[in-house]
C-alpha cells in the first residue's frame, strides 16, 4: 500500500510536498506559516510545538522535548535518547508534525544535529506509511543550515565485519 495516490489531487496536498523534498520545510513569516498550520490540522494532523527560544544549552532543550513528546522517565538527555525515542514516537494515523518556533536562537552546530536525527526519524516513520514533518521558524530571511539527513552507504550484511571483506586472490 502506497500512502498517496499518483493523481493531481496528491500532488497539490502539503504534507506531499513536504515529504516529496525530505519533510521539512523552513519559514520565516506568520503570514506563510499560518495557512500551513491550518491545512494540517484540517487534515487532522498532530501536532507538537516547541519554542527554542528558552533552549539555553542541551539541559533546557532536552526537558523541552521530554515533556512535549511525553518521552519516558528514563529518556537519557542526549542526542543518541532522542533519536531512539523519536523512532518509537507513536504518530496519529491522519499525520504528525513537530513545530520548531524561534529555531535560529539555536547554535548551528546543535540545530543542524537536531535536524540530522529527526529526517532519520522521518524516513523511518514513512516507511511504516506513518507522515512525520517538521516545520521550522526563524527569524533571520538569510538563515542556512548545510545539509543534513545524509544517508551513509553501508556495507552488506555478509560483509560488514571488516575481516569479512578480504580478497582471496
Amino acid at each position: 500500500m502506497t500512502p498517496f495516490a499518483n493523481s493531481s489531487e496528491t500532488f497539490s496536498r502539503l504534507d506531499f510536498q513536504i515529504l516529496r523534498d525530505g519533510g521539512f520545510i523552513l519559514y520565516l513569516k506568520e503570514e506563510a506559516l499560518r495557512p500551513d498550520l491550518e491545512w494540517l490540522r484540517s487534515h487532522d494532523y498532530t501536532r507538537f510545538e516547541m519554542d527554542c527560544n528558552g533552549w539555553k544549552g542541551l539541559e533546557p532543550m532536552h526537558r523541552n522535548l521530554r515533556e512535549v513528546f511525553g518521552f519516558p522517565e528514563y529518556y537519557g538527555n542526549n542526542l543518541n535518547a532522542l533519536a531512539d525515542c523519536l523512532s518509537e514516537l507513536e504518530l496519529s494515523v491522519a499525520g504528525t508534525y513537530i513545530l520548531f518556533r524561534h529555531f535560529g536562537s539555536l547554535e548551528k552546530k546543535l540545530a543542524h544535529s537536531l535536524l540530522d536525527i529527526l529526517a532519520h526519524s522521518v524516513r523511518g516513520h514513512l516507511l511504516f506509511g506513518r507522515f512525520l514533518i517538521v516545520l521550522v521558524q526563524v527569524e533571520d530571511a538569510n538563515y542556512q543550515l548545510p545539509g543534513f539527513g545524509a544517508i551513509s552507504l553501508k556495507w552488506n550484511n555478509s560483509e560488514w565485519l571488516t575481516a569479512s571483506r578480504t580478497l582471496n586472490r
